[in-house]
């Protein structure tokens, strides 16, 4: 038998045979290219069983109609059958596998190769199927037996049953979606396949010409547009491993149990192999970076997760990096290490720009708090006080001292043994030594500083012949001395000068600050001495009017003086010896003497009351004639009841007062015009240190604005996400509140980088983000994530509300068209979709990072159904989120790069 078909004289040339040999040929092409195509993913795996199968029928059959003798045309049947017996399984395998369902329908398939096996087994031992062949006009053909009836029903229930699952399939996805139009059009070659069925009619002894081969070429045209436009295969980690690593940022090492490196991106390449060596093969501690991994951090990571653990990476050119490190064990099936995946990530600039945030905040908060004291101390030396130990607390100065200019010697600096020092022991001899020191204008740092207005710094002072004290810094163990001026206008009246052991440059930042400082320090001088000019004032005031003598009398109630004191001897010119006895008119001058003496009798009678304890003004005249102003102030007593009443007064001679009152009226002047003077200055200072501090704290809320928003789109950004989900998260576990997440992924968005530039993209970017802002509410917390990806946290709201939000997202985004125009005045339109997942807060989800896992997973699904669509999360995730971690760029469950996806 075997020589028979090997015998050339057994076949001779049929032209029937050409049509189907050439279908196999291109059946065979086909699955070569699909398999190539989609390296060698389980959907092309499958996608070549099928051609596979229909190949052999094709190529089998043709050698059928070529052969010149029974025996071997039914050896070709048989063949043949091993092709057609198995197109059914193979189909129903492609068709549950291109539509992601095979893990529900495993049995099934299973069970439709079994099948096909029986139907083979009895084609080739019993004759069950294929029972011999018939001559037709265009070569021999195959007869079915008993059980051919029974493999066509099959292989007919098993075909509908692959189109019901097209069906099912294009009906449960997004239209427009990649994944709905490669069903559609796998549902239609299926179909056009299908029609090859007719050539089982010539089987049972009808004579019509198997044209199956036709259907067979249809089905080839449209499953190779199929692959070419909308390909077979879904993203996997088998497909997208190698771009991902050479696309990551992070450099990525795999370790073995020993250390040794077996697989490293390029980004860790260029970190830790610079000379371009190698690092594969190598133990990680003899690479550049062999510091990172010692033995402790490795046995840390075998016994748990690490994530952002940071570490300093020194550079060939002396600078340093700040890597973040994160690791974790890969364990095999049995729970045994196999490998260490670590990750490392340059977060230097991060870093600078937090401590860039820190020092300008603490240089905000500094000037509010010398501004403070500026305003409120009693004393100078309270407010500089303040001054010292807040700036020696912000830079790490070790000493910090005041000296202030000599009362009514501007060009002498004396100490105010005003200290700030955390070790007044170890810095005693050095303070004593100090305080006993005086500089003059120019000499030292103090007197450079007076000298010139402007701050100084010294470095090296312990060798600085400038620096006069260089025995007593040896001993202090000072290296460094910085001064700046305390400045009232463009006065120098205090110089603040501070001393460290270590050799500091305050940077450009800290100079502009302490000139701020000097001045506010400045004006509480400035105060002060406006407080002392008005208290000189009021002591010349009090001293003036104290030097006038009062003089003291007593009359009767007749008006004779009965009572006089030296004040009156003084004021008057009268000895007591002569005043005594006479009428009290002789101290007033002669044309007011009736108004006194009717003054008396007023006294005496009824409304005399009124007059005592009164303070009138009259003139007087002394001894000598001269008249002079005085005031008098009048009492009474009595003796007894019914005595007459004994007037006393108080007598002041007025003369210097009222000259003193036009000198202080005019001091008064003077003052008040200089107190307003100093009060305008000091007002326009204040609102100049208002408006200083104001500008501080609006940079402050800039600088804090930009470490939280993003700056292309002005959406919240991944750190401030970071908090917001953390913070909400919290709440909704505490109080059993809804919370769902949605992730974003812009479909194709290097392709529109691409074809229509950075630029468009950005602009792209922005637009989203005024489309989210349009259609969510304003309590929802909207980010950029990352990239084109974009996160929306919706309070309050449960998983079949944020579905249906995510959905109303999606068709917007496809609905809205945009638009720009290009260089030459046309306007360009790009189409722009968006694949949405969706995952909510529940006891499979129940952290913050479950949460972003989650709806990560199901932004992955929603990719994989072909984008422009949206995945709900709704299983349980395959690992144990950390609770306290935040979900970084590695993704512990599908390490599926987000470029690739937008290839």
């Amino acid at each position: 038998m075997i020589a028979q078909l090997f015998d050339t004289a057994s076949y001779t040339f049929s032209p029937y045979s050409v049509p189907s040999l050439v279908a196999a040929a291109a059946v065979l092409l086909l699955a070569s290219l699909v398999l190539f195509r989609e390296h060698v993913s389980g959907v092309s795996i499958s996608f070549l069983f099928l051609t596979l199968a229909v190949g052999v029928w094709l190529f089998s059959y043709s050698w059928m109609y070529s052969a010149t003798t029974e025996a071997a045309a039914l050896w070709w049947a048989r063949v043949g059958h091993l092709g057609v017996l198995f197109i059914a399984p193979a189909a129903y395998q492609f068709s549950v596998v291109v539509l992601g369902s095979y893990s529900r329908h495993r049995l099934s398939v299973r069970a439709t190769w079994l099948l096909s096996v029986f139907f083979y087994v009895a084609t080739f031992s019993a004759d069950a199927v294929v029972g011999g062949v018939y001559k037709y006009s265009w070569g021999y053909y195959p007869k079915y037996d008993q059980l051919g009836l029974a493999f066509m029903l099959f292989l007919l229930t098993i075909l509908a049953a692959c189109m019901f699952n097209y069906w099912r399939g294009y009906r449960e996805t997004t239209p427009g979606t990649t994944q709905h139009s490669r069903i559609k059009w796998l549902m239609v070659a299926t179909a056009i396949g299908c029609a090859g069925a007719i050539d089982f009619v010539p089987a049972y002894g009808i004579p019509l010409y198997p044209f199956g081969y036709f259907a067979i070429l249809g089905f080839l045209a449209v499953s190779a547009v199929t692959v070419w436009r909308y390909r077979l295969v879904d993203i996997t980690p088998a497909f997208a491993a190698q771009q991902v690593m050479d696309t990551m940022t992070d450099a990525l090492l795999v370790l073995d149990s020993d250390g040794i490196v077996r697989l490293a991106n390029r980004s860790a390449l260029e970190l830790f192999d610079p000379e371009g060596q190698g690092l594969e093969g190598k133990l990680v501690r003899d690479t550049a970076g062999g510091h990172l991994f010692s033995e402790r951090l490795l046995a840390l990571v075998r016994r748990r997760t690490i994530r952002n653990y940071e570490s300093t990476f020194p550079e060939k050119d002396g600078q340093a990096r700040i890597l973040s490190l994160s690791a974790s064990v890969l364990e095999g099936d049995k729970g045994e290490e196999v490998a260490i995946v670590c990750l490392a990530r340059d977060v230097t600039e991060h870093r600078l720009a937090d401590d860039a945030l820190e020092r300008n905040i603490s240089f905000v908060q500094l000037l509010q708090a010398v501004a403070s004291a500026a305003n409120s101390a009693s004393t100078i030396e309270e407010a500089m006080g303040i001054a010292l130990q807040r700036v020696c607390a912000l830079t790490g100065w070790e000493v910090g001292h005041l000296w202030l200019t000599a009362d009514g010697t501007p060009d002498l600096l004396v100490s105010t043994n005003l200290w700030s020092t955390g070790d007044p022991e170890r810095y005693r001899a050095f303070t004593h030594a100090t305080d006993e020191v005086r500089f003059t204008r120019g000499v030292g740092l103090p007197g450079q500083v007076l000298l010139t207005g402007k701050p100084m710094i010294m470095t090296g002072v312990q060798a600085n012949s400038d620096f006069i004290r260089t025995d007593m810094a040896k001993d202090a163990g000072v290296s460094s001395a910085f001064a700046f001026p305390v400045l009232a206008g463009d006065e120098v009246v205090g110089v603040l000068e501070f001393f460290s052991e270590k050799v500091v440059e305050p940077g450009s930042d800290l100079m502009e600050v302490m000139a701020h400082i000097g001045k506010q320090l400045g004006r509480v001088v400035e105060r002060k001495r406006a407080e002392g000019s008005l208290r000189e004032s009021e002591l010349r005031f009090r001293s003036v009017t104290q030097s006038a003598n009062d003089a003291i009398i007593a009359t009767d109630s007749e008006g004779n003086l009965i009572s006089w004191n030296r004040g009156a001897e003084r004021m008057f010119g009268y000895t007591e010896e002569e005043a005594l006895g006479k009428p009290s008119a002789i101290l007033t001058p002669e044309r007011h003497r009736a108004a006194l003496n009717k003054g008396i009798e007023q006294l005496n009678g009824p409304d005399g009351a009124n007059l005592i304890g009164r303070t009138v003004e009259m003139l007087g005249i002394r001894k000598d004639g001269t008249e002079f102003p005085l005031e008098l102030s009048l009492s009474t007593w009595k003796t007894g009841e019914d005595t007459p009443p004994f007037y006393s007064a108080i007598m002041r001679d007025v003369t210097e007062r009222k000259r003193i009152e036009r000198e202080i009226n005019l001091l008064n002047k003077e003052l008040e015009q200089r107190v307003e003077e100093r009060t305008e200055q000091l007002q326009l200072a204040n609102r100049e240190l208002e408006l200083e501090i104001a500008e501080r704290k609006r940079a402050e809320d800039a600088l804090r604005e930009l470490a939280i928003m993003d700056e292309l789109t002005g959406l919240y950004n991944r750190r401030e996400m970071k908090r917001i989900l953390s913070e909400e998260v919290s709440r909704c576990l505490r109080y059993g509140r809804p919370l769902s997440l949605l992730m974003i992924d812009v479909d194709h968005f290097k392709s529109i980088n691409d074809t229509h530039g950075h630029q468009v993209g950005d602009e792209v970017l922005r637009w989203m983000a005024q489309l989210f802002r349009a259609h969510v509410r304003s309590t929802d917390k909207i980010t950029r994530y990352g990239g084109e990806e974009f996160a929306i946290l919706l309070l309050e709201t449960e998983g079949s509300d944020a579905r249906n939000v995510a959905q109303h997202l999606c068709s917007m985004i496809e609905g809205h068209r945009f638009t720009y125009t290009d260089d030459a005045g046309t306007s360009v339109e790009v189409p722009v979709t968006a694949s949405l997942g969706v995952a909510s807060l529940t006891e499979a989800v129940p952290s913050e990072t479950a949460l972003v896992m989650a709806a990560d997973r199901a932004l992955y699904e929603a990719k994989g159904n072909g984008r422009n669509c949206v995945a709900h999360f709704s299983g349980k995730l395959s690992v144990n989120p950390i609770q306290s971690g935040w979900l970084e760029d590695e993704q512990v469950y599908s390490p599926v790069a987000e470029s690739t996806l937008n290839d």
